[in-house]
């Protein structure tokens, strides 16, 4: 399965909008949806602030990934200013957990 590098840039003055879309836009990260079977690791921009989000994901295509970002709650809300979506070779086991093996 194919999996891809999401990049998404905040408008500016939208903290309060991430703050408070926040809760729904995990739940949906959780559900995968359509074509996307899951989202491996992903994490919020900015070192002062909350300012992005970028995530890998593997999913049946580029076109799912897109679906998958069009339905998100903090897509909906006008959040991002802009997004990138790059097709990455995992050159990884995406089931392999990195902290067992620094045990």
């Amino acid at each position: 399965m194919p999996h891809f590098l999401v990049i998404s840039h905040d408008n500016p003055g939208m903290l309060e909008v991430r703050k408070r879309e926040r809760e729904a836009h995990l739940a949906h990260v959780k559900t995968g949806g359509d074509g996307v079977l899951r989202v491996l690791v992903g994490s919020p921009l900015g070192r002062e602030t909350m300012n992005g989000t970028w995530m890998v994901v593997e999913a049946e295509s580029e076109d799912k990934v897109h679906a998958f970002n069009a339905a998100d709650p903090y897509d909906r809300a006008g959040l991002f200013a802009s997004r990138e979506i790059l097709p990455i070779h995992a050159a990884f086991d995406p089931s392999r957990v990195i902290a067992e093996d620094q045990v």
